[in-house]
């Protein structure tokens, strides 16, 4: 693992290694949000959870109802997980 990161030192600057790494270290979660049946349930659910301090990304799909979150702290999942219970959005 030591060279593998000594491998990108070497290939790019050190601003774009702490991007690289940070996206290597950002929590992602992948979850299926059986209440979603149209849009707007969709974006609610971005919105939403896109206010929490520290959630970076969210995305998702109302066909597969999958949503995909990305965050770093001070966002931790058990904070989305009650969000999304409290708009009624649980993830199954």
């Amino acid at each position: 693992m030591a060279l593998f990161y000594l491998i990108l030192i070497l290939l790019s600057g050190t601003k774009k290694i702490n991007h690289i790494l940070q996206e290597i270290t950002m929590p992602e979660k992948k979850i299926n949000i059986p209440s979603i049946a149209c849009g707007h349930c969709l974006n609610t659910v971005k919105t939403e959870v896109g206010e929490i301090k520290g959630v970076l990304k969210v995305e998702g799909d109302v066909e597969s109802k999958d949503v995909t979150i990305t965050w770093e702290e001070p966002a931790n999942w058990e904070t989305i997980a009650a969000l999304l219970n409290e708009i009624g959005y649980p993830a199954a």
